[in-house]
């Protein structure tokens, strides 16, 4: 529940539009009462209160690295890692995208979200849809798909006992497939919700 008030918050216009949104951080000290406000499971409030975006956003942010396991689980990273060089070829530019190539990244993508438990593709679904009306508002908050893609992929797709170096080194390499879910977010929900484009 106070995730989705943590959400709900990041999502009004005022907030999407901070510059560096989810890159800076804040106030390590409204961070931490916020932490104990959510921990005791008192109301939020956010709007009547001095908590700034930047410090929800890094709250909201810290929820997901505590989580016990990435939120498109350990038992799909194999999968992930299979489909990351297609997402960066058809992300980068790097070969032309032919209109097979962009469906074939689709499909995978889609595939492993239906795959995921319900919990956890709800929970996605949510983060996507605010990311993505992060990234939309890139001209006032300078924060892109890519830059969230960056700043998420540890929290959503690598594995937690990873070494600092290999964590860096698959972050980066994985971050177009968070990138591409970003950018796809309206087409995603549809599909994995069973809605018409």
């Amino acid at each position: 529940m106070h995730l989705e008030e943590l959400k709900e918050f990041l999502m009004l216009e005022k907030n999407l539009t901070q510059e560096g949104l989810f890159r800076k951080t804040g106030a390590v000290s409204r961070q931490n009462e916020l932490r104990m406000h959510i921990q005791h499971d008192q109301p939020l409030d956010l709007e009547l209160t001095r908590f700034s975006a930047h410090d929800c956003a890094t709250v909201f942010k810290s929820f997901l690295a505590e989580l016990p396991e990435p939120l498109l689980t350990d038992a799909h990273y194999p999968a992930h890692l299979q489909i990351a060089p297609l997402s960066q070829a058809v992300m980068g530019g790097q070969v032309a995208a032919t209109a097979e190539r962009q469906q074939h990244l689709l499909n995978s993508v889609q595939l492993l979200l239906l795959l995921l438990p319900e919990e956890h593709r709800g929970l996605l679904q949510h983060i996507i849809k605010m990311l993505h009306s992060v990234a939309a508002r890139e001209e006032s908050n300078k924060m892109s798909a890519e830059n969230l893609a960056i700043l998420f992929t540890p929290h959503l797709i690598c594995p937690r006992q990873m070494p600092p170096e290999a964590l860096n080194y698959t972050a980066k390499k994985m971050s177009s497939i968070v990138s591409y879910m970003i950018q796809q977010a309206q087409k995603q929900k549809n599909h994995v919700t069973g809605a018409n484009p």
